[in-house]
């Protein structure tokens, strides 16, 4: 079958997989998606004590509640090229609650510019102190995007003027040789994983930075912000080249997302084609994977199973964050963590090509966004796969 045939085959299964996310995952209390099933299984989300006493970890992995700024910004994105190109209600109402619920989640730190990562569903608040560099930039990346489209409002402009000039001044104000260039956490002390500039950052990480100033910029006509991205655009874009061996493709989709918000922004038409440049650099690469993605998902065959409380996941010491000074922290990986990586790989492949503009996908990797998805029983799944794919198909539609 053409890859064009399986494309077209997808288009029911995208209802249904549409339908999946928005009544399982996603919360109509804070307008969060979470990382697993919540429908009638609220309780296995932590508890407001639990994410006080920082348990497991002060990122709260494996909780359920550790990428809701990826699973919104990603989302958000599918959302918004379904209502652009069908003019879907549904898809415009989601995406409106969805940009609401990144917003009242930036809006709930107790520091200015700090980015939870979620709320608690008790009280629509709480949240673990610690973020992270990818949470920054899906939710960069999905103000943008609704920023720039036909449902957002003067008051929701405002109120992404407000999150996205907070964080900028953050960055400014943190991201500095003293702090080890760390965004910090909440309570104002080291991070895991927020560092946004320096010598030890991937070249997949260089653009992020830049990215938050130039849309600061964006939201808010600021002029400062455009300087202070000018100051370090070159530096980044030298240090986002070559390409190396990633453990996981979400590294190149949230690469590809912040060189997309610079390249939508930037208003020299010289630096626009060199960002296109570096993009196809990104998307060639990713396209050179798909035989390797292909094989490690045919490696695994347990793509549906039960996801238990992290609660009954057994505990280990967790190093990273023991070095950081939480004694307490502990690690509850989920056991099919292999698995995950391995088919949302086969998604961010498509993604990853059609955040260039005008690029087509290849068709074998068309082909194995088809049989990947195939491989997800939605009367069984339990995890946020589904809108990897959601955006994956409606990109590529494009």
């Amino acid at each position: 079958m053409e890859a064009s045939m399986k494309l077209a085959l997808m288009n029911s299964d995208m209802v249904a997989a549409f339908e999946y996310v928005k009544n399982k995952l996603f919360s109509e209390k804070t307008y969060l998606i979470y990382d697993h099933v919540i429908q009638e299984r609220e309780d296995q989300l932590p508890t407001i004590r639990e994410i006080l006493m920082g348990f497991p970890d002060p990122c709260g992995y494996s909780t359920g509640m550790e990428d809701g700024m990826i699973n919104g910004g990603t989302m958000l994105d599918a959302c918004l090229i379904k209502y652009e190109c069908e003019k879907d209600a549904d898809a415009a109402e989601l995406a409106k609650k969805i940009a609401k619920g990144m917003l009242n989640c930036a809006f709930s730190a107790k520091s200015e510019g700090f980015l939870p990562r979620a709320v608690s569903l008790e009280d629509g608040k709480t949240h673990y102190p610690d973020s992270s560099r990818d949470q920054y930039t899906m939710f960069a990346f999905g103000l943008h995007r609704y920023l720039t489209s036909s449902l957002c409002t003067s008051d929701e402009k405002e109120q992404i003027i407000r999150a996205t000039v907070a964080i900028a001044r953050r960055a400014e104000q943190n991201v500095t040789w003293e702090n080890n260039y760390d965004m910090l956490t909440d309570n104002g002390s080291p991070t895991l994983v927020t560092t946004m500039w320096g010598d030890t950052l991937a070249n997949h990480e260089y653009m992020r930075l830049p990215m938050l100033y130039l849309l600061a910029y964006e939201s808010s006509g600021d002029t400062h912000w455009l300087e202070k991205y000018r100051e370090i655009r070159e530096e980044a874009y030298q240090k986002s080249l070559p390409m190396h061996k990633y453990w996981a493709l979400y590294t190149l989709q949230q690469m590809q997302a912040s060189i997309r918000v610079c390249y939508d922004i930037e208003p020299d038409e010289e630096w626009r084609a060199r960002y296109l440049f570096l993009m196809n650099e990104v998307a060639d690469y990713a396209e050179g994977l798909v035989s390797r993605v292909r094989e490690r998902m045919d490696a695994y065959q347990n793509y549906n199973a039960a996801q238990p409380s992290f609660r009954e996941i057994e505990p280990k010491p967790s190093e990273r964050f023991i070095k950081l000074g939480y004694k307490g922290a502990v690690s509850t990986s989920r056991p099919d963590a292999s698995e995950f990586f391995a088919l949302q790989d086969c998604a961010q492949i498509s993604i990853i090509t059609k955040l260039v503009p005008n690029r087509y996908t290849c068709n074998s990797a068309l082909e194995l966004l088809f049989d990947a998805f195939c491989k997800i029983d939605l009367s069984r799944h339990e995890r946020n796969l589904p809108l990897f794919f959601i955006d994956a198909y409606y990109r590529s539609t494009l």
